[in-house]
């Protein structure tokens, strides 16, 4: 399964690459309430969403769920508006034993912020050995029998 951490690979180095090109004008917009735009929620959710994509063969992280938006920032970069969103998110199979993590994820949008144009974040959540392993002897069941 090289796949997703060749995918994950492309995910840092989009996320790199962004930060360089941001504009450092002064023009991010930070907001740290519980009352985040729509377009916030909407990042995070796409976000959760694309982070599952990554273990459709293997249900690595089928159980992910958003628990709360700790933190956003919004920038201009050179070829896309990013998002920069902290997230806590839950799930039952979290390595740490822990019923939470936090993580931060950027959503690359269109200027328009009618489209997403990518994401990245930063580290992938550890989950539980067995559980992988698990879902590695599922995946192998499924499609390779």
């Amino acid at each position: 399964s090289s796949q997703p951490c060749s995918l994950v690979a492309l995910l840092l180095m989009l996320y790199s690459l962004s930060s360089m090109m941001e504009i450092s004008d002064g023009a991010s917009n930070q907001m740290h309430n519980s009352s985040f735009p729509t377009n916030i929620h909407d990042a995070a959710k796409i976000a959760i969403a694309e982070i599952k994509k990554l273990s459709d063969d293997n249900s690595y992280y089928e159980t992910l769920e958003l628990k709360e938006i700790l933190h956003a920032e919004t920038s201009i970069g050179t070829f896309h508006k990013n998002i920069d969103i902290t997230l806590s998110l839950s799930a039952s199979n979290f390595a740490s034993g822990k019923d939470t993590e936090k993580f931060q994820v950027l959503v690359m949008t269109a200027f328009d912020e009618e489209r997403v144009t990518g994401i990245a974040i930063k580290e992938l959540p550890a989950m539980k050995k067995k559980w992988t392993e698990e879902s590695e002897t599922a995946y192998d069941d499924r499609y390779l029998k």
